[in-house]
């Protein structure tokens, strides 16, 4: 059975990196082959062999989705301080950042919130005359099918990390070939639910 840094290692030569990273000194790597993908760990920072797409990308994701600051980015991605800078104004990676912090669950407490605003506007009219607008009615029944969408769906992006989560705990007992062939049925799930989103 291959090391997973010599798997890793491995893909970087047959493939471009497209997904996820979560480097600390070692990360786990998520690679394509083909139509699918697997997920390796390797040593160090990003190989010279990188696209600087490919090197944005994982930027991208390890300065909104891990928080990581510029100068830290920029050393594990192997560009330079400024670069980072410029990609973080250029593409408003500070605003995706700021959403990215606002949980789901803080998201559904605010429309909560949102809605008994409305209630009190509402209790506090005169008898009789307590009932919604056209506008707070409109307004009700979208925030309602909000948060309901919220409190049921799941996003593309929490199935992809549990996919990530769930390969990452394979990998600690099975062999490369189960990993793989399941990383395979991960992918297929994954282009379905795109599909059928």
């Amino acid at each position: 059975m291959q090391s997973a840094e010599t798997l890793a290692k491995s893909a970087l030569q047959r493939t471009t990196l497209i997904a996820e990273a979560y480097p600390t000194h070692c990360g786990i790597i998520l690679f394509a082959f083909g139509n699918s993908y697997a997920v390796g760990e390797i040593c160090g920072h990003m190989s010279a062999t990188q696209t600087i797409s490919d090197k944005q990308y994982l930027a991208k994701i390890l300065f909104t989705r891990e928080q990581l600051d510029q100068k830290v980015v920029a050393k594990k991605v192997g560009v330079t301080e400024k670069t980072i800078s410029k990609w973080v104004n250029d593409f408003e990676w500070k605003k995706l950042r700021n959403r990215l912090l606002m949980s789901k669950d803080e998201q559904i407490s605010f429309m909560y919130e949102e809605l008994e605003e409305i209630s009190n506007k509402i209790k506090a009219k005169e008898v009789g005359e307590r009932f919604a607008d056209t506008k707070q009615a409109d307004i009700r029944i979208k925030t309602t099918a909000a948060i309901r969408n919220l409190e049921t769906d799941l996003g593309i992006h929490e199935i992809v990390d549990v996919g990530i989560k769930f390969i990452k705990f394979l990998q600690k007992g099975e062999g490369i070939e189960v990993v793989m062939q399941i990383n395979d049925l991960w992918h297929s799930f994954i282009q379905f639910s795109i599909k059928n989103k």
